[in-house]
Protein backbone atom coordinates (compact mmCIF):
# COMPACT_ATOMS: atom_id res chain seq x y z
CA UNK A 1 0.00 0.00 0.00
CA UNK A 2 0.91 3.80 -0.79
CA UNK A 3 0.09 6.23 2.02
CA UNK A 4 1.17 10.00 1.88
CA UNK A 5 0.70 12.62 4.30
CA UNK A 6 -0.88 15.88 3.61
CA UNK A 7 -1.69 18.96 5.73
CA UNK A 8 -0.94 16.47 8.24
CA UNK A 9 -3.62 13.76 7.73
CA UNK A 10 -2.65 10.11 6.14
CA UNK A 11 -4.24 9.25 2.70
CA UNK A 12 -3.94 5.76 1.17
CA UNK A 13 -3.83 5.10 -2.74
CA UNK A 14 -6.95 2.95 -3.31
CA UNK A 15 -7.07 3.06 -7.28
CA UNK A 16 -5.65 4.60 -10.99
CA UNK A 17 -7.53 5.69 -13.54
CA UNK A 18 -7.72 4.37 -16.92
CA UNK A 19 -9.66 3.96 -20.34
CA UNK A 20 -11.98 1.19 -20.38
CA UNK A 21 -12.11 -0.61 -24.11
CA UNK A 22 -15.80 -0.60 -23.53
CA UNK A 23 -17.94 2.16 -22.97
CA UNK A 24 -20.28 2.35 -20.06
CA UNK A 25 -24.29 2.74 -20.82
CA UNK A 26 -25.50 5.31 -18.52
CA UNK A 27 -27.16 8.81 -17.90
CA UNK A 28 -26.23 11.26 -15.89
CA UNK A 29 -29.11 14.12 -15.04
CA UNK A 30 -31.50 12.22 -17.57
CA UNK A 31 -28.67 12.64 -20.38
CA UNK A 32 -26.45 9.74 -21.64
CA UNK A 33 -23.34 9.86 -21.44
CA UNK A 34 -21.03 9.40 -24.68
CA UNK A 35 -18.47 7.29 -25.11
CA UNK A 36 -17.96 7.05 -20.95
CA UNK A 37 -15.10 5.14 -20.91
CA UNK A 38 -13.63 6.29 -17.60
CA UNK A 39 -12.68 3.43 -15.15
CA UNK A 40 -10.71 3.28 -11.73
CA UNK A 41 -8.45 0.11 -10.85
CA UNK A 42 -8.51 -1.05 -7.90
CA UNK A 43 -4.72 -1.07 -5.91
CA UNK A 44 -6.00 -2.51 -2.74
CA UNK A 45 -8.90 -4.84 -1.03
CA UNK A 46 -12.28 -4.16 -3.14
CA UNK A 47 -13.90 -3.48 0.68
CA UNK A 48 -12.61 -0.12 0.01
CA UNK A 49 -15.64 0.00 -1.66
CA UNK A 50 -17.78 0.25 1.57
CA UNK A 51 -15.52 2.62 3.39
CA UNK A 52 -17.37 5.26 5.74
CA UNK A 53 -17.32 9.00 5.64
CA UNK A 54 -14.45 10.08 4.46
CA UNK A 55 -11.96 12.58 2.79
CA UNK A 56 -10.29 12.04 -0.69
CA UNK A 57 -7.95 13.41 -2.58
CA UNK A 58 -7.53 13.36 -6.71
CA UNK A 59 -3.81 13.15 -7.93
CA UNK A 60 -2.14 14.14 -11.17
CA UNK A 61 1.05 12.74 -10.72
CA UNK A 62 1.90 14.31 -7.41
CA UNK A 63 -0.35 16.97 -7.16
CA UNK A 64 -3.16 17.24 -5.82
CA UNK A 65 -5.99 18.23 -8.45
CA UNK A 66 -9.00 18.20 -6.46
CA UNK A 67 -10.36 16.92 -2.62
CA UNK A 68 -13.60 16.29 -1.16
CA UNK A 69 -14.92 14.33 0.84
CA UNK A 70 -17.98 11.93 1.09
CA UNK A 71 -21.00 11.35 3.03
CA UNK A 72 -22.07 7.69 2.77
CA UNK A 73 -19.38 5.05 1.76
CA UNK A 74 -16.98 5.58 -1.08
CA UNK A 75 -18.94 3.02 -3.52
CA UNK A 76 -22.19 5.63 -3.29
CA UNK A 77 -20.12 8.72 -4.20
CA UNK A 78 -17.51 7.49 -7.17
CA UNK A 79 -18.10 4.06 -8.17
CA UNK A 80 -20.41 2.89 -11.31
CA UNK A 81 -21.02 -0.74 -12.53
CA UNK A 82 -18.37 -2.82 -13.50
CA UNK A 83 -15.63 0.02 -12.37
CA UNK A 84 -16.45 3.09 -14.42
CA UNK A 85 -15.97 5.73 -12.15
CA UNK A 86 -18.26 9.52 -12.09
CA UNK A 87 -17.89 11.88 -9.80
CA UNK A 88 -19.08 15.26 -11.58
CA UNK A 89 -19.02 16.75 -15.05
CA UNK A 90 -16.09 19.20 -13.65
CA UNK A 91 -13.54 16.75 -12.42
CA UNK A 92 -14.85 14.11 -14.38
CA UNK A 93 -13.84 16.09 -17.75
CA UNK A 94 -10.53 17.36 -16.38
CA UNK A 95 -9.65 13.47 -15.24
CA UNK A 96 -10.36 12.65 -18.69
CA UNK A 97 -8.19 14.85 -20.42
CA UNK A 98 -5.60 14.19 -18.30
CA UNK A 99 -5.57 10.25 -18.86
CA UNK A 100 -6.03 11.17 -22.27
CA UNK A 101 -2.69 12.78 -22.23
CA UNK A 102 -0.87 10.32 -20.31
CA UNK A 103 -0.69 11.49 -16.88
CA UNK A 104 -1.37 9.07 -13.84
CA UNK A 105 -4.03 10.23 -11.82
CA UNK A 106 -5.14 8.34 -8.84
CA UNK A 107 -7.64 8.63 -6.09
CA UNK A 108 -6.77 8.12 -2.30
CA UNK A 109 -8.81 8.29 0.86
CA UNK A 110 -7.41 9.61 4.06
CA UNK A 111 -7.00 6.73 6.45
CA UNK A 112 -8.22 7.98 9.95
CA UNK A 113 -10.96 11.21 9.77
CA UNK A 114 -11.59 11.61 13.32
CA UNK A 115 -10.99 12.92 16.29
CA UNK A 116 -11.74 10.27 18.78
CA UNK A 117 -15.71 9.47 17.88
CA UNK A 118 -16.18 12.77 15.60
CA UNK A 119 -15.47 12.39 12.07
CA UNK A 120 -13.41 15.44 10.55
CA UNK A 121 -13.89 14.35 6.97
CA UNK A 122 -14.86 18.18 6.44
CA UNK A 123 -12.12 20.14 7.92
CA UNK A 124 -9.99 17.78 6.25
CA UNK A 125 -11.15 18.75 3.28
CA UNK A 126 -11.50 22.55 3.94
CA UNK A 127 -7.88 22.47 5.79
CA UNK A 128 -6.42 21.21 1.85
CA UNK A 129 -8.50 23.23 -0.09
CA UNK A 130 -7.06 26.22 1.72
CA UNK A 131 -3.41 25.19 1.66
CA UNK A 132 -3.44 24.00 -2.01
CA UNK A 133 -6.22 27.32 -3.14
CA UNK A 134 -2.92 28.84 -5.12
CA UNK A 135 -0.96 25.68 -6.12
CA UNK A 136 -3.65 24.53 -9.53
CA UNK A 137 -6.57 22.72 -7.61
CA UNK A 138 -9.77 22.99 -9.26
CA UNK A 139 -12.08 23.14 -6.58
CA UNK A 140 -14.47 25.98 -6.15
CA UNK A 141 -16.02 25.85 -2.99
CA UNK A 142 -13.93 26.45 0.15
CA UNK A 143 -10.98 28.43 -1.48
CA UNK A 144 -12.46 31.77 0.07
CA UNK A 145 -12.68 30.27 3.80
CA UNK A 146 -9.67 32.36 5.27
CA UNK A 147 -11.36 34.79 3.70
CA UNK A 148 -14.62 34.77 4.68
CA UNK A 149 -13.95 33.63 8.20
CA UNK A 150 -11.90 37.14 8.81
CA UNK A 151 -15.10 38.91 8.08
CA UNK A 152 -17.44 37.02 9.73
CA UNK A 153 -18.68 36.33 13.53
CA UNK A 154 -19.99 32.81 15.33
CA UNK A 155 -23.48 32.82 16.32
CA UNK A 156 -22.42 32.99 19.86
CA UNK A 157 -20.88 36.11 19.15
CA UNK A 158 -23.82 37.75 17.15
CA UNK A 159 -25.84 37.08 19.44
CA UNK A 160 -24.23 37.89 22.47
CA UNK A 161 -24.34 34.15 23.90
CA UNK A 162 -22.36 33.32 27.14
CA UNK A 163 -21.12 29.87 27.74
Amino acid sequence: MEFKKISGFDFVKIGEAYFSNKELKATHAGKSLENWKLKLKLVVNENILNAEQSAYLVLKDNTILYVGYFSNSFKERWWKKKGYFWHGDKLDNEVNALVKSGYNVTVWISVNPYIGKINISKHIEDAIIMEYADKGIINKVGKKINKNSANTLSVREILNIQK
